[in-house]
């Protein structure tokens, strides 16, 4: 099984004695995996504290594996 990369290819093809250029775009369409937690821990200046909703998400359309989403609690 080959990976193929995400993004657009281009190629060239004849028809009736002229040459064509198409492009494709290759997309990963599944949804993102996202996980909420209830708490978490988070260090700040040497000392810690207790966060509530941790949310995190995997985004298929980058090359890192997590994307970091913040919110104020409310």
């Amino acid at each position: 099984k080959k990976k193929i990369k995400l993004g657009t290819i281009k190629f060239d093809f004849l028809y009736k004695s002229k040459i064509y250029t198409k492009k494709i775009l290759l997309k990963d369409t599944t949804a993102p995996e996202i996980v909420a937690n209830d708490q978490y821990e988070v260090e700040l200046n040497n000392s810690y504290f207790d966060l509530k909703n941790q949310i995190s998400c995997k985004d298929n359309y980058t090359n890192s594996s997590s994307i970091e989403l913040f919110f104020n609690g409310n």
